[in-house]
């Protein structure tokens, strides 16, 4: 339930901060595919005891910067 709260929050920030649409899309995008790829792994890798939070603010660095943020996230979660 949580995960779907900060989409929606990440959502409606992404529309107020960006005045361009094709921005707001691309930010979009990027959002929904880095919450894909956080919720397989967090579906594979809690068979392991290891998670990553998805906050508002987890999914807006990760629609700001694209998948290369969730990589690192993972690596910061994975060695931290």
């Amino acid at each position: 339930m949580e995960f779907f709260i900060g989409l929606i929050l990440a959502i409606a920030i992404a529309l107020f901060a960006f005045k361009s649409i094709k921005l707001a899309i691309k930010f979009l995008i990027n959002i929904i595919v880095g919450s894909l790829i956080l919720l397989v792994f967090n579906t594979i890798a809690s068979k392991y005891g290891l998670t990553i939070e998805t906050s508002p603010l987890i999914l807006f660095l990760v629609g700001l910067f694209g998948t290369p943020a969730v990589a690192i996230i993972i690596l910061i979660k994975l060695f931290i």
